[in-house]
């Protein structure tokens, strides 16, 4: 059941995924979603000090 041509096939599946991801996912484009920064410890310090 082993067929020869199956690494060669499975090594150009890989490399047009490979490609695609290239296309779709460029390195040079910024990620799309940042996600959001963590609270200001001074600020925080703030509100506990107005409470008191």
């Amino acid at each position: 059941m082993s067929d020869p041509k199956k690494p060669k096939d499975d090594k150009s599946r890989e490399e047009e995924i490979d490609e695609s991801l290239d296309e779709t996912f460029p390195a040079s484009d910024p990620p799309s979603y940042m996600p959001p920064a963590p609270d200001d410890p001074d600020e925080e310090d703030d509100k506990k000090k107005k409470k008191d």
